[in-house]
């Protein structure tokens, strides 16, 4: 639990790494329910280091030119983009979270988002890997889904506006749906 909740604020390698061997160790539930406690308690680190140490601390890890891009995102569009950013595995953890603090996200909307998505995101790592075999023909089956999640966090970038406006349109006729019916 501390490695992986430490992996997710130092180490920029995929948490994958270590939960696979977990699941081999301890079996899919154990492993899911210990690694959703280390990445909830990484995430919560990572988020605090990005609100105390601001920018520097981004910089660091992503350069000074992605900084200014990745902050202005997520500052304008935090509450709909960091929900994908965590889901998406292509996007490093550690500086989404770290985002998410800098970019001044309230911490108990970060911590629900994290909640779901983690919970998602491992359900599938932990349940789904232990269901599906990893030798032969399956894994044809996991390079699609690998590369169909790249595909996803790549049109994902490209159409975040266009995304983003979807869902506030749909955001909004719900509430004139309510407002209506008062």
């Amino acid at each position: 639990v501390v490695i992986l909740a430490l992996q997710v604020v130092f180490v920029p390698i995929n948490s994958l790494i270590l939960i696979v061997p977990a699941i081999m160790v301890f079996g899919a539930f154990k492993a899911f329910c210990l690694s959703f406690l280390a990445l909830l308690i990484g995430s919560c680190i990572a988020y605090y280091i990005g609100k105390i140490f601001g920018t520097s601390i981004l910089k660091f890890f992503a350069g000074a030119n992605n900084t200014n891009n990745l902050q202005n995102s997520l500052s304008k569009n935090g509450k709909f983009v960091l929900p994908i950013l965590l889901l998406v595995p292509i996007f490093p953890d550690e500086l989404v979270c770290i985002l998410a603090g800098i970019a001044k996200l309230n911490f108990w909307y970060f911590l629900l988002i994290s909640f779901i998505t983690r919970l998602i995101d491992l359900s599938c790592t932990c349940f789904i890997g232990a269901i599906l075999p990893m030798t032969g023909w399956w894994l044809v089956l996991w390079a699609v889904i690998f590369i169909l999640g790249i595909l996803l966090a790549i049109w994902v970038g490209r159409n975040q506006d266009k995304i983003q406006n979807k869902i506030m349109q749909y955001v909004n006729k719900i509430i004139k749906r309510k407002q209506k019916k008062k």
